[in-house]
């Protein structure tokens, strides 16, 4: 259920420890939940919805994890499993997403329920707006906030 979700993330964050600021801890709480993907774009181009809407991609955040989950063709599920930690301090709001040994640094900003992040996919400096241009490897994507009703599937 979600309060049991929410009560999951909650002890996650308290996990964490001091390595956290106040701040970082109460960002990380908004940005807990489901987020399905509604717009993408790359390299100045956007994505036409029929290239990623029938796979259902979305992000789970729990605790400091971050899940990116989609459909895959065969039907099976594919959950790309990233650790992240915020800045909330820079303007813009500043993410760093871990893969093993890889970092991806990104900028992101939560107005209500839509959740927008820019990256470098080549592993650079996070983007300084929230754009994409021509011959870069830069990507954009929003998300709405899953209703726990399923309404917007």
């Amino acid at each position: 259920s979600i309060s049991c979700a929410v009560l999951l993330a909650a002890v996650a964050l308290c996990a964490e420890g001091d390595r956290l600021s106040k701040e970082q801890k109460a960002e990380i709480q908004k940005l807990q939940g489901t987020w399905i993907l509604t717009t993408w774009e790359e390299a100045g181009i956007p994505k036409p919805e029929d290239q990623f809407k029938p796979f259902n991609t979305r992000i789970v955040i729990d605790g400091t994890n971050l899940h990116r989950k989609q459909s895959a063709p065969d039907g099976s599920e594919v959950d790309k499993q990233l650790e992240f930690s915020v800045d909330p301090e820079k303007d813009p709001k500043r993410l760093t997403l871990k893969l093993g040994d890889q970092q991806i640094q990104a900028i992101y900003k939560l107005d209500g329920d839509t959740l927008t992040i820019c990256l470098d996919r080549d592993q650079g400096a996070a983007p300084s707006e929230f754009k994409t241009a021509p011959n870069t490897r830069f990507r954009l994507d929003v998300y709405k906030r899953s209703r726990p009703d399923g309404a917007d599937r």
